[in-house]
């Protein structure tokens, strides 16, 4: 009986042990941030983000896409030859006069390469050329976080999961009876 208890005890506390260990490691397949980095960023293009359509990613129209106006272009040091397309990033402005407070920071989605500018120092004018780490984002989303006279800002940033419910939606006789392909219409319903 005394063995019987024995082994019961040690078993109760190997399986303890080993759930203690694997609770402390990361779950394989689950993505967790990167650590804050350094880097710098500018923007491009107006208030609208028009400049901002297409791109190396080939994204075509962003707002018709879902990507918006936080986006950003990537220095080819983040870029990785396309890899990074689609790849969301939080960007937060870092101990410049020029940076908001009050904003922790801002989250945009890669979807243009920001091309090198060998003529230029990387210092003065060339800040997308390697091995610099550099975010070239819409006009509207350097604003989050910047005044946009700055021009260019120090800024912290770590690579993030994109985010996407994967899943897929179908809704029946949703538009209104009148409608016309080319037309748009308006609801204050949404889903969720």
């Amino acid at each position: 009986m005394a063995s019987s208890s024995q082994s019961w005890s040690f078993s109760f506390f190997f399986m303890a042990s080993i759930l203690a260990i694997i609770s402390q490691q990361k779950v394989a397949g689950v993505f967790w941030p990167s650590p804050w980095q350094l880097a710098h960023a500018t923007f491009y293009g107006d208030d609208t983000a028009s400049a901002t359509m297409g791109g190396a990613c080939g994204y075509g129209n962003l707002f018709v896409n879902g990507y918006g106006t936080d986006t950003a272009a990537l220095s080819s040091t983040l870029f990785n030859n396309g890899y990074a397309c689609g790849t969301c990033y939080q960007i937060k402005c870092y101990q410049s006069k020029w940076c908001f407070t009050g904003v922790p920071f801002t989250t945009v989605t890669a979807t243009n390469l920001c091309p090198p500018n060998w003529s230029q120092d990387s210092n003065a004018g060339g800040w997308c050329n390697p091995p610099r780490v550099h975010f070239d984002m819409a006009k509207p989303a350097f604003m989050k976080i910047a005044e946009w006279k700055a021009g260019i800002v120090p800024v912290m940033y770590r690579r993030i999961t994109s985010y996407t419910t994967r899943e897929t939606i179908i809704a029946w006789n949703v538009a209104p009876a009148n409608w016309q392909v080319g037309l748009t219409y308006g609801t204050s319903l949404n889903f969720r």
